[in-house]
């Protein structure tokens, strides 16, 4: 599953740099002045949000698709985080776990 993650996280990262860089290109005028109308207005603010995700308080989901330790709890208890199936297996979400092979 770690090999499928990395692969779609890559994808999606070259996806939206694609994406955010052709919307950069097509909405530019000669001055240099964007021209945020229509579907330059759309792409630039997706493309925008996706640049301030950390800022706006969401975690890079990446970070956690392998199992690692994340803390313990007052009374020393260990947590770990990790990537895992949903039951009908249509699902990868990130849980937290109580043993080191989440």
């Amino acid at each position: 599953m770690e090999t499928y993650v990395a692969a779609l996280i890559e994808m999606k990262q070259e996806s939206v740099e694609n994406y955010c860089g052709q919307c950069q290109e097509n909405c530019q005028q000669d001055d240099d002045a964007a021209a945020y109308e229509g579907d330059c207005a759309d792409c630039m603010e997706e493309c925008d949000a996706y640049d301030a995700l950390e800022e706006n308080g969401y975690g890079d989901a990446s970070e956690y698709t392998e199992c690692q330790d994340a803390g313990n709890d007052d009374d020393a208890n260990a947590y770990y985080t990790g990537a895992y199936c949903s039951d009908d297996g249509s699902k990868i979400s990130i849980g937290g776990f109580s043993d080191e092979y989440c």
